[in-house]
């Protein structure tokens, strides 16, 4: 329940607070072109979601507590990165024809904003791969606490940083808040194992 909450609650409010901040410091234009890197990232992010939940989750959840464990978390990191960074680099490469497809001409964006955006669009699977540990371990405060680091720090950067924000940071301040959530989640996950003895 807490997690559901903190989830529920969090994660659209913070996206809701991005696209009003990100509308205000950028042109209508380029808000567009963020949300259409996002939108192509998120075909990715999304299957990641789902293969993590209906195939590494229940594995996790039955092998927590045992050497096994580590074992399946790091199966599920190899193929699910893998498999993202392929698709995610098949994006980037191929960004401006896809925009193009499914937009129009007009949705080109620089490589470096692609780049950023798609590089933090993997790291937040793999922040995902952590937190689904957790919720193996079942370790709700620290999930409900992660979660102020995810999409709650990308609003509260994107306002620290606000002045002459341009479509390149705004896709690095998306990346670096995804590092420190995965940073987060990976600790999290690891500290209270290697003190419990496991």
């Amino acid at each position: 329940m807490p997690v559901g909450l903190a989830i529920g609650i969090m994660s659209p409010v913070s996206m809701l607070l991005v696209r009003g901040l990100l509308s205000g410091m950028l042109s209508w234009n380029e808000v567009g072109l963020m949300q259409a890197l996002w939108r192509s990232a998120e075909w990715v992010t999304a299957t990641a979601a789902g293969v993590m939940t209906l195939v590494f989750l229940p594995r996790l959840s039955a092998s927590h507590g045992s050497a096994q464990f580590n074992r399946e978390l790091a199966h599920a990191g190899m193929i699910v990165l893998a498999a993202s960074a392929c698709l995610l680099l098949l994006i980037y490469f191929n960004q401006r024809t896809m925009l193009a497809t499914l937009y129009d001409a007009r949705f080109a964006v620089s490589d470096e904003a692609a780049a950023l955006t798609m590089l933090g669009s993997w790291v937040r699977v793999a922040s995902w791969l952590f937190l689904f540990g957790l919720y193996a371990a079942s370790r709700t405060r620290l999930i409900v606490a992660g979660e102020v680091l995810s999409l709650p720090l990308f609003a509260l950067l994107l306002w620290l940083f606000a002045d002459g924000m341009t479509l390149e940071r705004a896709s690095l301040l998306y990346l670096a808040s995804y590092l420190v959530y995965l940073g987060f989640n990976a600790a999290a996950l690891h500290w209270p194992l290697r003190n419990s003895g496991r």
